[in-house]
């Protein structure tokens, strides 16, 4: 009878604990089938193609001005000065934008209108080279009136020609003796002493 109770004890054991295990499971089942069905759904969301939409968007753009040269033969060669301050233009860009989920993919212009010219940096170049200096004159001697009546060096180094006696003062005559010859002294000093002096100066 001992035996048979305690085999009874057994089995009613078993049974609850296998109940127990059925009920565990039929709980957590239904809540990893819901896990897993929410996973799959976000994968298909993250698959699903964005969203495209397109709107056209107006700017306010500069335009970048340009330089340029030009030769100038009246600033000397090597220098340079700018003759026209150049200033940036404006326009006005409408774009077409490509979003995509709402955020900014693509971005195409479809039409320009300029608003401001740009105005061109005008830099003159000089070109001017100054002509070399002309060579300086040699100088001449100055010629020597031809003395007929012979010549001599005075005090100063110069060749002079001694008093001749003619009609009419001769070229480069400076003064009348009083025996009317004509001197050609270069001072007045000593000036027709040997003739008498000076009867008058030319």
């Amino acid at each position: 009878m001992k035996l048979l109770k305690t085999s009874r004890t057994a089995l009613i054991h078993s049974v609850l604990a296998l109940v127990v295990s059925l009920f565990s499971f039929a709980v957590v089942a239904p809540a990893a089938t819901h896990a897993t069905s929410a996973d799959s759904q976000t994968k298909s969301q993250n698959h699903k193609k964005p969203k495209i939409t397109h709107k056209k968007v107006t700017k306010t753009e500069v335009i970048k001005f340009s330089t340029k040269t030009q030769n100038d033969t009246t600033l000397p060669q090597g220098q340079t000065k700018i003759a026209q301050t150049g200033i940036n233009g404006q326009k006005k860009v409408t774009y077409k934008v490509t979003y995509a989920n709402g955020k900014a993919t693509k971005w195409k212009a479809v039409f320009t209108k300029v608003i401001k010219q740009p105005k061109p940096q005008i830099t003159i170049i000089g070109t001017y080279v100054a002509p070399a200096p002309a060579p300086k004159p040699v100088a001449t001697p100055a010629s020597q009136p031809s003395c007929t009546n012979g010549s001599y060096v005075n005090s100063a180094g110069n060749t002079v020609c001694s008093p001749e006696t003619t009609s009419s003062a001769p070229a480069g005559a400076t003064a009348r003796c009083v025996d009317g010859t004509y001197s050609f002294s270069q001072t007045h000093s000593g000036t027709c002493s040997h003739h008498g002096g000076v009867s008058s100066w030319l």
